[in-house]
């Protein structure tokens, strides 16, 4: 775990509200499919989440560590609709 260097609370970081609306938006407007178990979990999931927002608690945030995955990410989102790289073919489609 990295070290926390400053706390702030919720309402100091739009990007975390974003967030947190986003995934409110999205369990607001998912079908249930006519189940009531998943539709009590979303109303669970927006209630606990209009909790934070309205709470505003403190956030804890650290140093960020850099990974090596986003190096990588530039060239794997360009191959993605491709089954193969490079020269070597498997499936002769691409």
């Amino acid at each position: 775990m990295p070290f926390m260097t400053d706390t702030t609370h919720l309402n100091d970081h739009p990007n975390w509200i974003y967030v947190l609306r986003d995934a409110y938006d999205l369990y607001r407007h998912l079908s249930a499919g006519g189940s009531a178990r998943i539709r009590t979990h979303q109303r669970s999931v927006r209630e606990r989440i209009n909790r934070v927002l309205r709470a505003n608690p403190p956030v804890m945030v650290g140093s960020v560590d850099t990974k090596p995955v986003p190096r990588h990410l530039r060239r794997s989102t360009r191959f993605a609709g491709r089954c193969c790289v490079g020269s070597a073919c498997c499936c002769r489609r691409c």
